[in-house]
């Protein structure tokens, strides 16, 4: 599969967040699983091979100890057969109970959303074949290898603590739904004081500008720079200037310092736990919302937007912490709609 390689990277004091931490990701040949910090997790299968776009299998299941998986099927590619409804087989064998799903054409490709039954008998039989093949008026539409398909529910079943259970999706046993552990809350951000906007310049002043890492790329001067500045208290202003400037996005590094661009102190950003790196020195496309006192970055793993990172933070008076993560590293074509969170908290 195609792998999107680390790409975010950010400067900012991170006070400790309490609560548990996200379980991150983690591939099985085809198959992709991520878990968040609220043991909501997403399991995906993919083509078998190197194929960049083609269709998909997403199931989603929350932390919750009654919660029914979510079953879902999608292809985005362009030149994929058109039809009103599909069928499921297992290696060339019928799934009973599983056609005539009914398709839903959008924009962005189409798929077909199943019922609590009909996703608990594809996950049933997900266990006995090499590859699961969608139809389309008797036609083949895509099919999805199964390699890994097992070892990535039973990490689901793992980070989910349902090993043993009645609920657990692959290695079920004779433990009632309520040994499944509660959902834990989200960590609770409040946001700073909001700072008004008025009076701040379109560009980063020359000592910010020279402030950037010498390897910065991005010309620093006139049209080509792009900043980022936002006032976040009387005094304390957000100076993001661009780094480094590529065919589809830019990337900003960022400093606190004056009014007037003196008194700079570099800034990085905290990762979720589930990321490689703790945290982040560069922002792609970096935005902030001075209502929400939120800064968000997304980072492309390539120019169509199917894989890559998108992440916030929160000021809090003092330094950003970490709001939310959501993730996709392989690129198959995955709208955002679809992409799992990775961290989760809340901000008032």
């Amino acid at each position: 599969m195609r792998r999107l390689a680390v790409i975010v990277a950010a400067v900012a004091v991170l006070a400790s967040v309490p609560g548990a931490k996200a379980a991150g990701s983690k591939t099985f040949k085809a198959w992709y699983a991520v878990c968040d910090n609220l043991r909501a997790c997403v399991a995906f299968g993919f083509p078998d091979g190197e194929s960049e776009i083609g269709g998909y299998i997403r199931i989603a299941r929350s932390g919750a100890a009654g919660a029914a998986p979510v079953v879902s099927l999608a292809i985005t590619a362009d030149d994929a057969p058109k039809a009103a409804t599909w069928s499921l087989k297992i290696d060339g064998r019928a799934v009973p109970g599983l056609a005539g799903l009914v398709v839903k054409a959008a924009d962005d490709g189409q798929s077909a959303s199943l019922s609590p039954a009909q996703g608990a008998a594809v996950i049933a039989a997900l266990h006995d074949g090499q590859a699961l093949e969608v139809e389309g008026d008797g036609k083949p539409v895509f099919s999805v290898s199964l390699a890994g398909s097992a070892a990535a529910l039973l990490w689901l079943d793992d980070q989910q603590q349902r090993v043993g259970t009645v609920t657990a999706l692959t290695r079920k046993g004779d433990r009632p739904a309520s040994a499944v552990p509660s959902v834990p809350a989200p960590p609770l951000l409040r946001a700073g004081p909001a700072a008004g906007q008025a009076g701040l310049p379109s560009h980063a002043p020359v000592a910010v500008r020279r402030a950037r890492p010498k390897d910065c790329t991005a010309n620093p001067t006139g049209d080509m720079d792009a900043p980022l500045i936002a006032r976040l208290a009387p005094g304390v202003v957000l100076w993001g200037p661009v780094c480094d400037q590529g065919a589809y996005s830019i990337a900003n590094v960022f400093f606190l310092g004056d009014e007037k661009g003196g008194t700079l102190r570099p800034l990085s950003f905290p990762n979720p736990p589930g990321l490689a790196q703790k945290f982040a020195t560069e922002l792609s496309d970096p935005e902030f919302d001075d209502k929400t006192r939120t800064l968000t970055s997304f980072a492309k793993g390539r120019g169509i937007g199917d894989c890559g990172e998108m992440l916030s933070w929160v000021w809090d008076g003092k330094a950003f912490q970490l709001l939310g993560a959501t993730v996709m590293t392989e690129c198959h074509g995955v709208p955002m709609d679809d992409w799992p969170t990775l961290w989760v908290a809340k901000s008032r």
